[in-house]
């Protein structure tokens, strides 16, 4: 049976030059599922460019870890994920490579009960 997907909002990670990771996290514990679509637009001079997103999880909201989700996108690209909500709380985590990367970075979220 396919999902039914309802909300939906998107989150700007920003222009992003260097690694990191979000400072709070997305309480989607009320979700059954959710789709992700993060959508990179590439900003750099150099072609060896890139950006892994790393997907981070939560039960309590502020001990997070790593789910093993991972988008890597060079220079630009969109890449879908569907996950299954097993925890509360997610947030964003990244890591840049190349000469000089600037991504600017949006990621479309979808959500079913």
């Amino acid at each position: 049976m396919a999902e039914r997907f309802h909300d939906e909002d998107t989150i700007s990670l920003g222009t992003i030059t260097a690694n990191g990771e979000e400072t709070t996290g997305h309480d989607w514990s009320k979700y059954r599922y959710v789709s992700i679509q993060p959508v990179a637009t590439f900003n750099g001079t150099y072609s060896n460019e890139s950006i892994t997103l790393k997907l981070k999880a939560s039960n309590n909201g502020e001990d997070y870890f790593d789910t093993g989700v991972e988008i890597t996108f060079t220079n630009s690209d969109t890449t879908g994920v569907v996950i299954a909500r097993r925890f509360k709380h997610y947030k964003f985590a990244w890591t840049v490579g190349g000469s000089s990367p600037s991504y600017d970075v949006d990621v479309h979220c979808a959500f079913s009960d």
